[in-house]
């Protein structure tokens, strides 16, 4: 009985089946009926729900999960609509995910849509099968394609007919992969063509080719994988940028909260206004991919607006396109807050250019705030920008370059600059900088550096390419045309050709200090300093200047009638340019440079050229220094008439060095005093011969050199002056050639013990002596005026090397005494015998008649006392000189001798 009761029941299921309509529909082996088709179970569908509509052709996945050994879903019914409802997977383990055999379209029913296809991994399996020229249309909603051999397949073959899909994708997110190698062909193949609405498939450079049916990648390789991207999404929701759009909070997908966002089709435009976005988990705020450049602005900020992303998404990302940014202006109240807590907040991509122009930003990224991968460019026009990684990347970075333009960053608060040896913002030390803020100045300074005017926002801590090290700032003065500015330990190159490092002030009025302190070393291609108006240097410090390759000065004035002064206690070096200081109104006679003591002061010009071309130069407690073993240039001068530095001989000296004076000398050269600078190598218009060692001083001995010198007075003044007090014991060493030439004066003016020898030669045109001793000892000397003295000079001449002569031209007459010492003898120009005479102070000869022409030497005597004849016993009892002196030995000259027979006898001595 029982046994009869189930072979009723399952006749009448029998009968009740095959009066049920099929669908030709298939749901993981479970075939879809009239008697099934309101709710679809058994088999593998795991959870949620699965009905159909026969009316409206329509099959609705509902949160649906689907796991079978034989296709996951099967389409037989032509014009099959699938609504995907929440998240909805679909996996077949041993064979295709779907098999679609006529056309098909799945669809969500908002964008939260998500769609999971999975065909087996192992085998000639794909994801998704379009069979026999079906046209298969993915539509508002993300799907995700994994297949063993193919993701998705269109090409069906059999009885010898080859049948070619088509693939439909309307405003959808597709990707794509698989897990066999790309060798055995691509993800995507065999479909006859691709149309897209919204999408796009050539999106990182991948192309689909209509000649061999397959999606290859940028290198023309199979594709193994590929994201297919919306061309533009706010959110999940996907549009067709061909048309107007209008979100808000009920745009379900967008993830707008408040306000609204808008796009313009013909202007290419999104404008956010009030909005707040807060992207659903991992999806984008506002992405951008393959969209055509829009002709100005692409996104519009009306007033304020913020968009918020979870992990993996940016609040804004472009790809291969052009965006820009902007809003009214800052002023208004246009600002756009982005805060992305898994990645870049910010993100262009392509090698494009972002532009943010007219509204504030507050850029937060856990990675970098704002990302320019693969060298795009960023230009900023007129915004206040707050940029900051949270994480341990940049605020800014990833950008070939970025242009600031009426903006500049705020080193106030960030002291950062854009480096573009690594596209990115970065401290000075080239560590990336976490904070970037940029900012509009409201007040500019007539001061750059390297070609960027300091503002109110830079001032106290300048920051440009090319600084390394220490810290640049500068204090407003109570006038436009007054300030300050300092340099603490600065190194700093400028990276802009033809650009000065610092151009302090730019017109004539213009007064700046430059404060320094540390070590400071500045390099420039036009020049170091570049002032428009006078400039001091104080501080305590060094300050190396370095103009390479320069046309120009290492220090260039250009301004008209202005003073640059120089007050540093420590070096100041100014170098490799053609002029280590250069005036470039040089015919200004108001134009001057100043350089001043100011404890140890220590200044260098150096010029390929010249070492200093200005309209007047001002030593205050400074001089020439000219010791070439410390680095100085001796023989230096200024040259009032050519404007610049010159050495002994008018040769234009390329290099000057200047010190403090600690010590001045009681002995002058052309009138002025030498000093611990000047001592090893004095110098002057005025000595034409000799070059810069031509006069040195040695202090410690007492011993002045006269080495080959020609000094040709052009005043009165002396050349040689040891007098008022003068140095006494002074030695005048003289090697070479010597000239000393008066335009009448003295060139030679002694008035103290003095010493005159060498080895080599001496002329003087003119001579005067006075008090002291002058010792004219083993030297050639030629006088070619007279040899006057007055007071109590008194001259000795000593002449114990063979061969040297004094000789003097015109009178030796006024001295107290002369004397020829050792053997040297007087004579005039007639070779008679000649004495001084001391009654009257002249050099005259036996008759008293005045010997003009009067010469010195070692010439031995032909009259002695030791050939006086005597008498038997007769002996020298008494020796007088001329003017009846008594002398115990005989003197050069006429001597009177006494004998003691009482007889009297004249003896002239050579």
């Amino acid at each position: 009985m029982k046994k009869l009761l189930l072979s009723m029941l399952f006749l009448a299921a029998g009968i009740a089946s095959s009066s049920a309509t099929d669908y030709n529909l298939t749901i993981a082996g479970v075939k879809v009926t009239s008697s099934n088709a309101s709710n679809v179970t058994g088999g593998g569908i795991k959870s949620g729900t699965v009905s159909y509509d026969a009316g409206t052709n329509t099959l609705t996945l509902k949160g649906t999960q689907i796991e079978t050994t034989t296709y996951g879903i099967y389409c037989g019914i032509d014009g099959l609509k699938i609504v995907i409802d929440g998240w909805v997977e679909v996996k077949s383990t041993e064979a295709h995910g779907m098999g679609v055999v006529e056309n098909t379209t799945i669809v969500g029913n908002d964008f939260n849509a998500s769609f999971w296809v999975y065909g087996a991994e192992s085998g000639s399996w794909s994801a998704i099968w379009v069979m026999k020229s079906a046209t298969l249309t993915l539509k508002n909603l993300w799907a995700y394609v994994r297949g063993g051999y193919k993701a998705l397949n269109g090409y069906y073959y059999r009885d010898n007919v080859e049948y070619r899909g088509t693939l439909d994708l309307n405003c959808c997110y597709l990707s794509v992969s698989q897990t066999s190698d790309a060798s055995t062909g691509s993800c995507v193949s065999g479909f006859k063509e691709i149309n897209t609405w919204g999408v796009t498939y050539d999106y990182n450079g991948y192309d689909y080719s209509t000649s061999s049916y397959k999606l290859v990648t940028s290198s023309g390789s199979n594709a193994k994988s590929h994201t297919i991207q919306p061309r533009l999404a706010v959110g999940k929701y996907i549009f067709n940028p061909r048309y107007d759009i209008s979100l808000n909070s009920s745009s379900t997908g967008s993830g707008i909260k408040s306000g609204t966002v808008k796009w313009s089709a013909s202007n290419k435009e999104l404008t956010l206004s009030k909005a707040v976005i807060e992207a659903p988990n991992s999806f984008k705020g506002i992405g951008y991919y393959g969209l055509a450049d829009a002709g100005e602005v692409d996104i519009w900020i009306d007033d304020a607006n913020s968009i918020q992303t979870k992990s993996g998404g940016a609040c804004i990302y472009s790809y291969n396109r052009n965006l820009e940014i902007g809003g009214q202006s800052v002023g208004v109240g246009d600002k756009l807050t982005l805060t992305a807590e898994g990645t870049h907040a910010l993100d262009i991509e392509g090698n494009k250019k972002l532009k943010l122009d007219g509204a504030e930003f507050v850029i937060k990224g856990k990675n970098n705030g704002i990302f320019g991968n693969n060298n795009s460019t960023l230009e900023i026009n007129k915004c206040k920008i707050t940029s900051e990684s949270v994480g341990e990347y940049c605020g800014i970075s990833g950008f070939s370059s970025c242009t600031l333009t009426n903006c500049c960053v705020n080193t106030g608060e960030t002291p950062v600059l854009f480096d573009e040896s690594v596209g990115a913002f970065t401290d000075i030390s080239g560590t990336y900088a976490k904070m970037v803020a940029i900012g509009i100045p409201t007040k500019t300074y007539r001061t750059d550096v390297c070609g960027v005017a300091i503002n109110d926002l830079t001032k106290d801590n300048v920051i440009v390419p090319g600084l390394t090290k220490g810290k640049i700032s500068y204090t407003p003065g109570a006038n436009d045309y007054e300030g300050t500015l300092k340099l603490n330990g600065v190194t700093l190159a400028s990276t802009v050709a033809n650009q000065a490092v610092f151009r302090p002030g730019m017109n004539a009025q213009d007064k700046v200090t430059i404060t320094i302190s540390g070590d400071n070393y500045l390099s420039g291609g036009h020049s170091t300093l570049y002032p428009g108006g006078s400039l001091t240097i104080n501080g305590s410090g060094n300050l190396y200047c370095d103009a390479t390759g320069s046309n120009f000065g290492a220090f260039y004035q250009t301004g008209g009638n202005v003073t640059s002064t120089i007050a540093v206690d420590g070096v100041v070096k100014f170098e490799k340019g053609k002029y280590g200081y250069y005036v470039g109104y040089s015919t200004s006679p108001n134009d001057k440079l100043i350089l001043k003591k100011n404890g140890n002061s220590d200044y260098y010009f150096i010029g390929t050229s010249c070492a200093i071309n200005s309209t007047s130069l001002v030593l205050d407690g400074m001089d020439f220094y000219g010791k070439s073993s410390e680095g100085g240039f001796p023989g230096c001068y200024f040259d009032e008439t050519a404007k610049c530095v010159k050495q002994n001989g008018g040769v234009t000296a390329t290099g000057a060095n200047f010190y403090q004076v600690h010590t001045e000398y009681d002995i002058k050269i052309l009138g002025t005093k030498l000093n611990n600078c000047t001592v090893h190598g004095f110098g002057s218009k005025c000595i034409t011969a000799g070059g810069p060692t031509a006069v040195t001083y040695d202090s410690k001995n007492k011993i002045l050199t006269l080495n080959g010198a020609t000094i040709k007075q052009e005043s009165s003044v002396s050349a040689v002056d040891n007098a008022y007090p003068g140095i006494d014991g002074l030695t005048i060493n003289v090697e070479g050639t010597n000239s000393l030439i008066d335009a009448g004066g003295y060139p030679l003016y002694l008035g103290t013990n003095t010493t005159v020898t060498g080895s080599g030669s001496l002329e003087v045109s003119k001579f005067w002596g006075f008090n002291g001793t002058i010792t004219l000892k083993d030297i050639n000397a030629k006088f070619k005026g007279n040899l006057p003295a007055s007071n109590a000079g008194k001259l000795v001449v000593d002449l114990t090397t063979a061969g040297k002569k004094v000789e003097v031209m015109n009178y030796v007459y006024g001295w107290d005494m002369v004397s020829a010492i050792n053997g040297t003898k007087m004579w005039g120009a007639d070779d008679q015998e000649v004495y001084f005479d001391t009654s009257e102070k002249y050099i005259v000869y036996n008759d008293g008649t005045h010997a003009k022409h009067v010469i010195f030497t070692d010439k031995t005597a032909t009259t002695d006392i030791d050939a006086i004849e005597v008498a038997n016993d007769t002996e020298v009892k008494q020796i007088y000189d001329a003017t009846g002196r008594e002398s115990n030995t005989a003197k050069s000259g006429l001597n009177i001798i006494r004998m003691s027979d009482g007889t009297v006898r004249k003896v002239m001595v050579k």
